[in-house]
């Protein structure tokens, strides 16, 4: 086995002085088929953007580096050379923070090599909506500016192929929202705010102990995961005790075109049956999330915010009145995929 000590992550490594800004840290891993649109669609709203690949066999590394002699004062592209442990597996289960083969230790990694007061995780497979994305991080330096310091929330809907539309994509409703919580967090980067092994994946959960105010800033990119060839979505079986649910829209197992789910009906049948499709507990935990005095008891008690569901599907309607889909979705994910096919 090779000598993978600089690989060795310590929470020291993210102390020190920052230069203003936003960093954007990446962990890649075999993302040739939209790696470029996440790149491309999120360089400009970023001062920089750490991308970190790991164990790909295709042409990932290349599409990378030709992005950063494009880019050299914003994209910048390291190569995490330990094998790293899937999730949810049993070797992962067993892995300590510590090791450079577990999930913490590489995302701990990537975000080291951030250089900005704030940073965020960025996914390979997203594709940012310009103007919401323009909006949060312009609101995110004014407040940097004035000395704020607060924890930015952000969601993204996933897209899937809507079969009856092949070349369409449409919306996956049982599966609406990408973010559900910790997972697309604008931060403060300090010693505190590590990555921690949990028994299935990483959890970044901890950064709610810097006990800074939560703003849940609604809907900045689109989820392209289920648009990829190799992804192959097929919806889980009806469950009998839900059949009421399914005599009318919106069917929680349904792919919905676009423009059926942004209509105005959609939306409030939406928001009346989605907490449906949760387990017993979140379903619970979402109902009692209506409660101002118990949302902040949870806040207290645990130092994470709760409700982050309700307050999703509460604005959603208003943030996807301000989303143009040929615009924000269609023509750009054209363009780039031209590009890829004319530089591949």
């Amino acid at each position: 086995m090779g000598d993978f000590s600089e690989f060795k992550f310590h929470p020291r490594m993210l102390a020190g002085p920052r230069q203003p800004g936003i960093s954007a840290y990446m962990r890649i891993k075999n993302e040739q088929q939209l790696v470029r649109v996440a790149v491309l669609s999120h360089i400009d709203h970023y001062d920089e953007i750490i991308a970190c690949y790991n164990d790909c066999t295709d042409d990932t590394e290349r599409i990378l580096r030709e992005l950063a002699d494009r880019y050299p004062r914003k994209l910048k592209v390291f190569h995490y050379a330990p094998k790293v442990h899937p999730p949810r597996s049993r070797d992962h289960a067993r892995t300590p923070d510590d090791s450079v083969h577990g999930l913490a230790n590489y995302y701990n990694w990537a975000l080291s090599k951030t250089t900005r007061q704030v940073a965020v995780k960025l996914d390979a497979d997203h594709l940012a909506i310009a103007g919401k994305l323009s909006a949060l991080t312009a609101a995110i330096r004014r407040d940097l500016a004035a000395g704020r310091r607060k924890l930015y929330l952000a969601s993204g809907i996933n897209l899937l192929r809507d079969p009856r539309r092949s070349a369409v994509p449409g919306v996956r409703i049982n599966h609406l929202f990408n973010g559900q919580g910790d997972d697309f967090v604008y931060h403060p980067v300090n010693e505190q705010t590590v990555y921690r092994n949990i028994p299935q994946y990483e959890s970044f959960r901890g950064i709610y102990r810097l006990s800074l105010d939560v703003q849940y800033c609604g809907i900045t990119f689109f989820h392209l995961r289920a648009l990829k060839l190799s992804h192959h979505y097929r919806p889980p079986p009806s469950r009998e005790r839900l059949a009421w649910l399914r005599k009318e829209p919106p069917d929680l197992n349904a792919t919905v075109p676009y423009e059926q789910f942004c209509s105005a009906r959609y939306q409030r049948q939406l928001r009346r049956r989605l907490p449906a499709q949760l387990g017993p507990r979140s379903r619970l935990m979402f109902h009692l999330s209506a409660s101002a005095t118990l949302r902040r008891l949870k806040r207290r008690l645990t130092g994470e915010p709760a409700g982050l569901l309700r307050e999703q599907l509460a604005r959603l309607e208003d943030d996807l009145r301000d989303i143009d889909f040929s615009r924000d979705v269609l023509d750009p994910l054209r363009r780039w995929e031209g590009e890829a096919g004319a530089s591949g």
